[in-house]
């Protein structure tokens, strides 16, 4: 795959997340007693899922939230803000084991690569 078509593929799956996270703020926004702040983090960990690529995560996310009122290991959750806690801090697990291997498929650089080049890591984005 090139270069500029995964970036648009990637933008196209952050678009796609991106109406997945306002599904979810709105379930939540329709239960009292859902905390603005465990709101808010749900939406950080899950735009960090989205600019991993994680679209599978968005999903469960969304069919936890919406599908029942279940926390994140299956049981039911006692309150709105216990299953936002739940699922954020999945989330957040899923997440971080996410970054590592996207760390580990990074591309290796020869150290021996002219500036500039195709194998040089300046010229790549961060």
């Amino acid at each position: 795959m090139g270069r500029k078509t995964g970036w648009k593929q990637a933008k196209a799956e952050v678009a796609s997340l991106n109406w997945r996270i306002q599904l979810v703020t709105e379930e939540l926004d329709s239960v009292p007693g859902s905390l603005p702040p465990v709101r808010d983090e749900l939406r950080e960990a899950e735009l960090r899922a989205a600019e991993l690529g994680a679209e599978k995560v968005a999903r469960k996310l969304v069919v936890t939230i919406v599908e029942g009122d279940l926390d994140p290991m299956g049981r039911e959750a006692e309150t709105p803000t216990e299953l936002a806690k739940g699922v954020a801090a999945k989330l957040e697990k899923m997440t971080d084991g996410l970054e590592d291997r996207h760390r580990r498929a990074a591309p290796r650089f020869r150290k021996d690569a002219e500036p500039g080049s195709a194998a040089s890591p300046s010229d790549q984005d961060p």
